[in-house]
């Protein structure tokens, strides 16, 4: 089961649509506040406000976007700004929402437009459909929520308070409201897209390969796994090994991750799970710092047999506790497999 459909599949159940393409998408409603800087306003799938560990992981690309440095009368002329990071595609668009709250910087009044930036974050298998989507996406939050960014944000506020008054509180549970009106809104907004695109097949090629992506995601059969392997990100107290390309995990299994420390290297096992063998692939595993791939180790794989292990070993390239390494397999020039490696959470040996 995949960690979208952890509310008994309803998201997907509810919407008539074979395609069940919220699973594969993640939204972001962000913010500038002038006392804070950049600030998430919403998360959807909702619970993923919750996981700590993806926030971790996520804010670093979504706070780093060039989006936030580009004026809204500049982007304006773009229909979205991109970011390809990590097997998916981070696509933005920034715009101005009516406030009527008191600012916390001089020069700022109660009208002073709130900056909204919304990032939609798909596989880049989708590509094809993004821009379509965020635009969907966009055009269906400001039509009806463009009013209400202000008391939102209001509340995200009063959020970071310790000490909240009656009025605090008052507000939050306002903000609430309008935050749960939004997560419906893009809920219904993703699943009238999906439908869409099961009656009117496009013409064009790479419209047409995403689209038999996202049908193959639907209809594949899921081999059972760990109960770790079934999250989108780690938990917090979850696997070590933080799946962000479960769309291959059909096809490429880790069935084993571990650090040697007398040898100052890490171990790492993959089994090609599928019923076919994978030829002329590249197996890749970089350092991770910050959001950056610094260093590579590559491995040319000519023919990878069906059922057949493949074991790994390469040299720790941080001084730090806690490093991070991802670790991917691509055929063709496609990621068909993703996994991020966190070493303070692997075994040691």
């Amino acid at each position: 089961m995949d960690f979208f459909e952890r509310n008994n599949g309803a998201a997907g159940a509810d919407s008539g649509a074979a395609i069940n393409l919220e699973k594969l998408c993640v939204i972001y409603l962000a913010y500038f506040d002038e006392a804070r800087g950049h600030q998430l306003l919403l998360v959807h799938p909702p619970e993923l406000k919750d996981d700590v560990e993806f926030l971790q992981a996520e804010s670093k690309t979504v706070f780093i976007h060039s989006i936030w440095w580009m004026g809204v009368d500049v982007q304006a002329e773009l229909s979205h700004v991109d970011l390809e990071f990590g097997g998916r595609n981070y696509l933005a668009k920034k715009f101005l929402a009516p406030s009527h709250r008191v600012k916390k910087r001089s020069g700022m009044d109660e009208k002073t437009p709130e900056t909204i930036v919304i990032i939609l974050s798909i596989p880049i298998n989708l590509n094809p459909y993004g821009g379509d989507l965020l635009a969907r996406l966009y055009q269906t939050i400001t039509a009806g929520h463009m009013d209400e960014f202000s008391i939102a944000i209001e509340k995200a506020i009063c959020d970071a308070k310790i000490i909240k008054s009656p009025h605090d509180k008052e507000t939050c549970a306002a903000g609430q409201k309008i935050l749960d009106s939004m997560t419906q809104t893009i809920r219904t907004a993703i699943q009238e897209f999906a439908r869409q695109l099961e009656l009117n097949v496009s013409t064009e090629d790479d419209k047409r390969k995403a689209l038999a992506y996202l049908l193959y995601q639907d209809i594949k059969a899921k081999p059972a796994g760990p109960k770790g392997d079934s999250d989108f990100f780690e938990a917090v107290d979850g696997s070590p090994i933080v799946d962000i390309g479960s769309a291959a995990r059909s096809r490429i299994t880790m069935t084993e991750a571990l650090v040697k420390n007398e040898e100052n290297k890490i171990h790492v096992s993959l089994v090609n799970s599928s019923s076919d063998a994978i030829t002329g692939c590249i197996v890749s595993i970089a350092y991770m710092e910050e959001f950056f791939e610094k260093f590579f180790y590559d491995v040319n794989i000519d023919y990878w047999f069906e059922g057949e292990e493949l074991n790994f070993q390469f040299e720790r390239i941080g001084k730090k506790l806690r490093e991070e390494y991802l670790v991917t397999v691509k055929q063709d020039g496609t990621p068909i497999f993703q996994k991020k490696l966190i070493t303070t959470k692997l075994k040691v040996e």
